[in-house]
């Protein structure tokens, strides 16, 4: 047990299928052993951050099935992701029985996975088709790999001396591991995972700011804003992707050119809540949004452009407005539900007196805010291996998180 959490992220993104052989060997794990745990006697000992926890690894799979039952039709490959989420919760309950300290493992595994990325980007380049010159992995779109690799790589910089005083060369990984995250979110060209790293500054010195002077923080402000405008105007590929950001946004809002890759995603919000509003306890399911986009009114005036629509069945690249559109009113519950719950949880324990505590608060406030950002511009839990490091992480650091909720 120990072992798989120690290494289902170490290849996260750099092997295919490596997470998700991790997670079935947890879940078996936790099925044999789930009378020895009292599966029953656990879910009583939860108290309520922990039962809502359970119900939000639930909701995925509850919002898919009550769409297809109110459409009347059934896609199982919808299961695919929310089934991962929902096979969490048994990894959960053994793990908050055993009080694993997931924290004391995942410091040294982050920032090795990290750097592995890196290694894997130099030593195995993969181009993408459309958009050469982004760094990636062999099976890990640009827009994926620079998304989590900076939430990862701030859940680095947030691990330092999280469990007491780090020794140098820990130290040394830890910041290694901080700077291959920004190195490959610069290289991947992930403006939303730009706009989340950010945030996770902020968040971080927002965090630190009774461990740290004024002094120190408005010097570490100052240096994140030196390195962001160095960043802009040393670096072709952030100078570029800017620029163009911005200028999508203006043209969008002024009415001009909307097919744009910032276009389309505003766009899709537009859509997604038309879509809503229309049919708000069934949806759409992800078959019947695709079948209708050449049809509906709304969407064919809006996007006049038949090549533009046809990118649209890709999906709405937000894990909110996808799952409102896929399930209604229970698609939207589920998946805000699936952000907001844990963020919850952590934020209730973060000042925790328990070390452990503390620390699984702190870095699953950095995960989940993270990837929350990081969706306004892609979904960030569409692909199986990606709900399965969601799931894992979640029920990983709730678990210790929880550990407040009883007696040792």
């Amino acid at each position: 047990m120990y072992a798989s959490l120690s290494l289902f992220p170490v290849f996260f993104l750099t092997i295919r299928g490596w997470t998700n052989v991790f997670f079935f060997v947890l879940f078996f794990i936790a099925l044999s052993r789930w009378r020895s745990i009292g599966a029953g006697s656990r879910w009583a000992a939860l108290d309520i951050d922990g039962r809502l926890l359970v119900a939000a690894l639930a909701s995925a799979i509850v919002a898919v099935f009550a769409g297809h039952a109110l459409r009347g039709s059934f896609t199982w490959n919808e299961y695919d992701g929310p089934s991962r989420l929902l096979f969490a919760i048994p990894v959960f309950l053994l793990l908050h029985y055993k009080r694993v300290n997931f924290p004391q493992l995942f410091q040294y595994a982050c920032p090795i996975s990290i750097l592995l990325s890196v290694l894997a980007i130099h030593f195995f380049p993969r181009v993408w088709g459309g958009l050469d010159g982004r760094i990636t992995t062999y099976f890990v779109d640009p827009i994926t790999l620079g998304n989590y690799a900076v939430v990862m790589g701030f859940m680095c910089l947030y691990s330092i001396n999280i469990l007491g005083k780090d020794s140098h060369w820990l130290t040394a990984l830890k910041l290694a591991g901080f700077a291959a995250g920004l190195y490959i979110s610069i290289g991947s060209e992930s403006r939303s995972g730009w706009v989340a790293a950010l945030v996770l500054f902020g968040l971080w010195l927002l965090m630190h700011r009774g461990a740290l002077s004024r002094k120190s923080r408005v010097a570490l402000a100052c240096t994140g804003a030196a390195f962001a405008v160095l960043a802009y105007y040393g670096l072709d590929g952030v100078h570029t992707r800017i620029n163009e950001g911005v200028n999508s946004m203006i043209a969008w809002y002024s009415g001009g050119n909307r097919e744009t890759s910032i276009g389309i995603r505003l766009d899709l919000w537009r859509i997604a809540f038309t879509l809503f509003v229309e049919n708000p306890l069934g949806g759409y399911g992800d078959e019947g949004y695709r079948r209708i986009v050449d049809t509906h009114p709304f969407i064919t005036a809006l996007v006049p452009n038949p090549e533009v629509r046809a990118t649209m069945r890709s999906g709405f690249h937000n894990d909110i407005t996808a799952s409102m559109v896929r399930s209604g009113i229970f698609g939207l519950l589920s998946a805000s539900s699936l952000f907001f719950v844990p963020t919850f949880v952590f934020w209730r324990h973060l000042r925790s007196q328990i070390p452990q505590v503390h620390a699984a608060s702190t870095l699953g406030l950095c995960f989940v805010i993270g990837l929350l950002f990081c969706s306004f511009g892609e979904q960030v839990l569409y692909l199986k291996f990606l709900s399965s490091f969601y799931g894992l992480m979640i029920a990983a650091l709730c678990a210790t998180t929880l550990w407040s909720s009883e007696q040792p």
